[in-house]
């Protein structure tokens, strides 16, 4: 397993850009479902705040981890 964290905040990206990138609660619920399919991604989570926005996951292999041999 491994885990992945994407995510903007107030000190990484501009207001705009967090709008543009904001989950409404339907669309956060919507999104998880979508994301977590069980053969890639195995958990999910999605936080959306004003000042933040981040995905964090648990993936169901090591090489689908950002910086692996996958992704070089």
């Amino acid at each position: 397993m491994a885990i992945v964290l994407v995510g903007v905040n107030h000190k990484t990206a501009p207001v705009e850009v967090r709008e543009r990138l904001a989950f409404s609660d339907e669309a956060s619920a919507e999104a998880l479902r979508t994301l977590v399919d069980g053969e890639l991604i195995r958990e999910g989570l999605i936080v959306s705040t004003c000042n933040r926005v981040e995905i964090l996951t648990a993936t169901t292999s090591e090489s689908t981890a950002a910086g692996s041999p996958a992704h070089h």
